[in-house]
């Protein structure tokens, strides 16, 4: 059982030290999925939501992580889900960092995304097989710059939207859910929305483009 705060210092420093490379490359999986925990917990718990203070990182077909309150009573199992870009493979992103260095996140440089949501509903459609204990939470990841998808506005209100869309639309049953919980955090791990049981902002982007890599 390791301290979420403390695991979330290490992979800072990781970070720190390779940049860009710790949210696109396949080889620091775990660490990012810790950096997710981490941020969740911080934020959960500035907004005055239950949060989980340890944890154990598992192995399939357990979800990703139990975690545990202060007194090291168990809090919930969590499951991490990550939206790349549709159509993206695990690497490639590195590689086409690359080609743009020094200015990749300048806005100039971003494509629009022509279909956004394909793959964080082809996501959401795969965890939703997955069968866990009724008290899951189920952590998404939205590692896409904002500026791919829209030139305007912020990410909780597009998101919020389309899951509006998606749920009046019958995409999928949300009675159903297997998970206890859905939360979704951007790609700098700062803004936080719920999508259920309810569609609400825990934590709102508050800069609106652009502003997508966080800095320690």
């Amino acid at each position: 059982m390791k301290k979420i705060k403390n695991e979330l210092n290490r992979v800072v420093k990781i970070r720190n030290k390779i940049e860009d490379e710790f949210l696109v490359s396949r080889d620091y999986k775990n660490d990012r999925e810790w950096w997710i925990l981490g941020h969740t917990s911080l934020i959960l718990k500035e907004k005055q939501f239950p949060y989980p203070i340890f944890a154990d990182k598992t192995k399939p077909p357990e979800p990703d992580f139990i975690t545990y309150s202060k007194s090291g009573e168990r809090f919930k199992p969590v499951e991490i889900g990550e939206i790349l870009r549709p159509g993206r493979r695990r690497g490639d992103e590195y590689k086409d960092m690359k080609k743009y260095e020094p200015n990749f996140l300048d806005l100039e440089f971003v494509d629009e995304i022509k279909n956004p949501w394909s793959s964080f509903i082809s996501l959401l459609n795969d965890k939703f097989q997955k069968r866990y204990d009724t008290d899951c939470l189920l952590v998404i990841y939205h590692n896409i710059f904002y500026s791919e998808i829209s030139k305007l506005g912020f990410w909780h209100n597009a998101l919020l939207t389309a899951a509006k869309q998606w749920y009046d639309s019958g995409l999928f049953d949300l009675n159903k859910s297997p998970y206890e919980r859905i939360i979704v955090i951007n790609s700098n791990a700062q803004a936080m929305i719920s999508l259920f049981p309810e569609l609400l902002v825990i934590s709102p982007e508050t800069t609106p483009r652009g502003n997508t890599i966080i800095k320690f």
